[in-house]
């Protein structure tokens, strides 16, 4: 949630330089959060692994197999976290912002339905994997997104003022300046 919050706070910074023309401070901004997001998701990651034999023994025994499902499951989570992140950075803060929700459309529904599906049905079904396994393989969607998403923020297509000539309620044509 304060992941997301933060993805949406980044929405707004890049879209108001982008709405000045400041497009040299949009690009800044966007290359800052998306080195400096995934690195504090990084540290909460390990935050929550340092953490979790305190807190998770309060939750389940810990001499049962949920304790070490969830342990296991607290691993691979933790340790993709940054990459859960890093898209939605770039996802919500950075190309929604510049207009570039079909591109964010279809690369979401290509990785989610031609992939990440696929991958974990084949491993729970076909493969008999672990739930953990089968956890992981779901990651393939992100794995995949975010090279999608990386290679299309660096193109910069969404390096455009989208208040320019913007068509408002009513019918009426906006102009910017």
């Amino acid at each position: 949630m304060v992941m997301a919050s933060l993805g949406t706070a980044v929405s707004i910074l890049v879209a108001q330089h982008q709405g000045r023309d400041d497009f040299d401070t949009a690009k800044l901004l966007a290359q800052r959060f998306a080195v400096f997001m995934p690195l504090g998701s990084m540290l909460v990651g390990l935050v929550i692994l340092a953490a979790s034999p305190v807190f998770l023994p309060w939750l389940l025994d810990p001499k049962g197999s949920l304790y070490q499902l969830c342990m296991q499951l607290l691993w691979v989570m933790c340790l993709s976290f940054w990459i859960k992140v890093l898209n939605m950075t770039l996802i919500v803060g950075v190309l929604r912002a510049g207009g570039d929700g079909q591109v964010v459309l279809v690369t979401d529904l290509v990785s989610m339905w031609l992939l990440a599906i696929p991958t974990a049905l084949t491993a729970a079904f076909v493969y008999d994997l672990a739930y953990v396994w089968v956890y992981a393989m779901v990651l393939v969607e992100e794995i995949v997104k975010c090279g999608l998403i990386v290679y299309r923020a660096r193109q910069g297509f969404w390096l455009k003022n989208l208040t320019r000539n913007a068509e408002v309620p009513g019918g009426l044509v906006r102009t910017s300046g």
